[in-house]
């Protein structure tokens, strides 16, 4: 918590001048990130394209919207040979980050289910229930990944970059030690910002993001799959 609680005043204080000089020029601050230096505002094209000028201001990217991405087979990813192992999460706590929330289900216990910013939705992800299923079902024939772990549900009200940084935040600030991103954006092997983002929080808190990669095989990488510092 005390290192957290650097990082967040280190990152406000970056963000100070630049956040003063958004509201100077008339932007609207959407969303001020807490663990990364990434404030997502909107403004007009001269207004933004002035803001590559101001000192503090690494890089102005467009804001993207993801779109879901599904979990692959814990077969694949050999957590079959982590559960004979004995290791199945218990006393972890794992996020989620995706639009809206996870919908109840017999083999989706309530007891182990944290809601982050319940109130930016209130619709059920038949996608965020799919792979929720992959990391925590306790069903005894598809048993999920780390059946064992508590599972802290980020919401976002839709998949914008501002959202999921938000839900991001979120998840992380309620302890989870490993976050699932199953969306992205096809980015055709460009580095973005939500990628910045991605790489900066991991290696700020040290927490490990997992992402998905695109549905498209014959894409390049998008984002967030294409930062350095994500699984």
């Amino acid at each position: 918590e005390a290192r957290f609680a650097a990082i967040r005043a280190h990152v406000a204080a970056v963000q100070q001048p630049v956040l003063a000089r958004l509201a100077e020029t008339g932007h609207q601050v959407i969303y001020q990130a807490e663990f990364a230096p990434v404030v997502v505002a909107s403004g007009t094209g001269q207004a933004i394209r002035a803001m590559e000028a101001v000192a503090g201001v690494s890089r102005v990217y467009l804001e993207r919207v993801h779109q879901p991405r599904l979990n692959i087979s814990k077969v694949v990813v050999q957590a079959t040979t982590v559960h004979g192992r004995g290791i199945r999460g218990t006393g972890e706590r794992v996020g989620i980050v995706e639009a809206g929330r996870v919908g109840a289900h017999p083999n989706l216990p309530v007891a182990r289910r944290i809601l982050c910013r319940p109130e930016a939705s209130f619709t059920v992800s038949g996608h965020k229930t799919n792979a929720a299923g992959v990391i925590q079902s306790n069903n005894a024939t598809n048993k999920g990944v780390s059946p064992n772990i508590t599972l802290v549900d980020g919401i976002g009200a839709d998949f914008s970059d501002a959202e999921m940084i938000a839900a991001t935040d979120c998840v992380v600030n309620q302890g989870a030690t490993a976050i699932n991103m199953s969306f992205g954006s096809e980015t055709n092997g460009v580095f973005d910002a939500f990628a910045r983002y991605v790489d900066t929080v991991s290696y700020n808190t040290g927490r490990t993001i997992v992402v998905a990669v695109s549905n498209v095989c014959a894409n390049q990488m998008g984002s967030p799959e294409i930062a350095f510092n994500a699984l």
